[in-house]
């Protein structure tokens, strides 16, 4: 059962439908180091394919940003940079000084549009994000958590399609300091229903881990 989680810096009843929406899918492209460039494009594009292009032309301050994020979540000693390759059509996506092609860790593939399209993203806008968690350590989706509950407090609604308990932790805990508010609701056959998270949460709603715990320590 899929689990949708919605975030923002008002409460929400989760299940509105704000204008406009970017969308990223749970797809990316894995070990490539070219990515295309289009001064038309307005967003990263539903694989990420755009972020590299977004990276090199803008301010070096976004750069910086999303390596300090990157540092966070995939690792330290990992850089990220781009540079226009060939005649200017396609930009070159670099990891310490490298192509990207040859770092072997797929999370990073996973991470960067994520962080660029938080950037971006201007209040009042919608951000949603389809399993952004894939391949990434348990550290590094707690600290991805973190960043996008930064970006819900800016006033834009981010909307996550996750299984990961390490991004609802940070969201809760995001939620318990006073930076977002945010509203969980599960997919049924025809509709969302928003998820009442009180004291004992419904049966099968992330509690695996505490259901396998509680039989080694038994």
């Amino acid at each position: 059962m899929s689990n949708s989680v919605f975030l923002s810096a008002e409460p929400s009843n989760g299940i509105r439908t704000v204008e406009p929406a970017v969308v990223i899918g749970p797809v990316r492209m894995y070990g490539v180091d070219c990515f295309p460039v289009s001064p038309e494009i307005v967003s990263v594009g539903k694989m990420g394919e755009y972020a590299p292009w977004f990276m090199e032309i803008g301010l070096r301050a976004m750069r910086d940003i999303v390596n300090e994020w990157v540092e966070k979540i995939i690792g330290k000693n990992v850089v990220v940079d781009t540079s226009l390759a060939g005649d200017g059509s396609m930009v070159s996506l670099l990891v310490n000084d490298a192509p990207a092609g040859a770092y072997g860790n797929p999370g990073l593939w996973q991470v960067i549009p994520v962080l660029v399209a938080g950037l971006m993203a201007k209040p009042g806008s919608v951000l949603k994000l389809e399993h952004p968690d894939a391949f990434l350590s348990e550290v590094g989706q707690a600290e991805l958590g973190n960043f996008l509950a930064n970006v819900a407090s800016t006033g834009v609604m981010v909307v996550v399609e996750t299984y990961s308990m390490c991004l609802m932790n940070s969201f809760r805990i995001a939620q318990k300091n006073g930076l977002i508010n945010f509203t969980v609701c599960m997919r049924t056959d025809n509709a969302l229903v928003p998820v009442d998270l009180g004291e004992e949460w419904p049966e099968d709603f992330f509690d695996t881990q505490e259901k396998q715990l509680a039989i080694l320590m038994g």
